[in-house]
C-alpha cells in the first residue's frame, strides 16, 4: 500500500477571518516501533525503538503518534531523545497497553514560521496574488497579514482571539 501523498489547497477570502488548519503532517516524519514496553516515571514515560538512528533533537518542536495498538492515535510531546529512544510528556495521560512493536510515527510540529517562510512575505500582494503581505507597522492601519488563534475555551459567540499573530517587514535597523 502507497502512503497518501498530497496538498490541500485552501483559498481565503482577503478583508475576512477564515478557519483553517493543518491536515498534513510535516515532510520527513519517522516510522518506527517500539523494542520495548514504555518505562513510565511520573509524567514522562520512556519509548525504546526498533533499530533508529535518530538525530538529538533540541526544544519541544517534535512529537510523536502511536500508528498501532491501544494507544491508536494518541500522541505526546517529545522531551528529549538519543539515537534510539524517545522521552515523552504524558501530560496527564498514561500509556497502559502501549506494548513491544506498536508502531510509532515521529513528526514535527507545524510552526507559523514554517506555515508562512519570511522569505515568501511581501510588501506587495499584487506581486503573487497571495502572498503573505508583511505590515508596514504595528499601528492597526499599518497591518496587513495577520494570524488570529480562536479562543476554544470560553463558550460564547463573537469571541476575540486569544492571540495575534502580525508579519512585519524589518528594514535595517529597525
Amino acid at each position: 500500500m502507497t502512503e497518501p501523498v498530497g496538498f490541500n489547497k485552501v483559498t481565503c477570502l482577503g478583508n475576512s477571518d477564515t478557519i483553517v488548519g493543518v491536515p498534513l503532517r510535516m515532510q520527513g516524519s519517522v516510522k518506527s516501533r517500539l523494542s520495548a514496553n514504555p518505562t513510565v516515571n511520573g509524567n514522562t514515560a520512556t519509548l525504546n525503538l526498533v533499530s533508529s538512528s535518530l538525530p538529538t533533537w533540541t526544544g519541544s518542536t517534535r512529537y510523536v503518534k502511536f500508528d498501532s495498538g491501544t494507544k491508536d492515535g494518541s500522541w505526546y510531546d517529545i522531551t528529549s531523545n538519543t539515537a534510539d529512544s524517545l522521552t515523552i510528556n504524558l501530560n496527564g495521560d498514561n500509556l497502559t497497553g502501549a506494548v513491544t512493536s506498536d508502531s510509532i510515527v515521529i513528526s514535527e510540529y507545524w510552526t507559523l514560521d514554517t506555515l508562512f517562510p519570511p522569505a515568501a512575505a511581501t510588501t506587495d500582494p499584487a506581486t503573487t496574488g497571495h502572498a503573505i503581505v508583511a505590515s508596514t507597522g504595528t499601528s492597526p492601519i499599518q497591518r496587513r497579514t495577520s494570524i488570529l488563534l480562536p479562543d476554544i475555551v470560553t463558550s460564547g459567540i463573537n469571541l476575540p482571539a486569544s492571540g495575534i499573530f502580525t508579519f512585519k517587514e524589518v528594514l535595517g535597523d529597525e
